[in-house]
């Protein structure tokens, strides 16, 4: 069977100029924040909890490619037969830079069939406060 793994990288926080096409402008956001992200490392976790963390204590925005991917597994890759497995989520922090890998996986029976990884990078520009 074949295995599709799609991966995202984000590496937003470069300048103020848009200089993307414009289809990529909408993963690149700047947010103002005052101090680092700390050091934290958090392995296994549900989307809830990843996406909890994501707002509420590191104060940073849920990409909507997110929901995006998600969607494409269901209507474009998943066939008959088929069936989501559990997402995981890890998440690891540094002062300056905040990771979040999410894993989306797709069974067929007791077997894994297609995968999909996202990785989201935050960053921390210390001199100008702030991430992105």
């Amino acid at each position: 069977m074949v295995i599709i793994v799609g991966a995202l990288m984000i590496s937003g926080c470069s300048s103020k100029k848009q200089t993307g096409p414009v289809e990529h402008q909408q993963l690149t956001w700047h947010e103002k924040r005052d101090k680092s992200f700390g050091t934290f490392d958090y392995s296994k976790i549900t989307e809830n909890e990843a996406f909890d963390l994501l707002e509420n204590k590191f104060k940073e925005k849920i990409p909507k490619f997110i929901s995006q991917v998600k969607g494409m597994l269901q209507n474009d890759v998943m066939t008959e037969g088929m069936q989501t497995g559990v997402s995981e989520y890890t998440m690891y922090t540094s002062s300056i830079e905040l990771k979040v890998r999410a894993y989306y996986p797709l069974n067929e029976g007791n077997e894994l069939s297609v995968f999909a990884l996202v990785d989201l990078k935050y960053s921390f520009n210390k001199e100008k406060k702030k991430s992105g």
